[in-house]
């Protein structure tokens, strides 16, 4: 096909889509006046209210749930200043006995 063809067969079916645009366009039109007047209510419904798409995968809400509830966790507990310091005491005799066992075998 040549390109003036090719162009001449583009300007047609653009001409014939414009046609049924125009024609569509009317029939909007008069459905519209005709909601109005209190006929077809098709045209002028309130959508349904709501999330569009596809409903959520069950696994997926699963997880959220399982992440919500490793989320509430029981609270962390909780040492008093005495015990982190016979922790930090007995640390203390660990490394001091590690490094003095080290002397001994330098």
């Amino acid at each position: 096909m040549s390109i003036p063809a090719a162009v001449a067969a583009l300007n047609k079916e653009i001409e014939e889509l414009d046609k049924k645009r125009n024609r569509l366009a009317s029939l909007r039109d008069a459905l519209i006046v005709e909601g109005k007047d209190g006929g077809s209510d098709a045209v002028n419904s309130v959508p349904a209210k709501g999330k569009r798409g596809r409903k959520p995968h069950p696994a997926k809400t699963i997880k959220k749930t399982v992440i919500a509830k490793k989320a509430a966790a029981p609270k962390k507990r909780v040492l008093s200043a005495e015990a982190r310091k016979k922790i930090a005491d007995a640390q203390k005799a660990r490394w001091a006995a590690s490094k003095a066992a080290t002397k001994k075998t330098v």
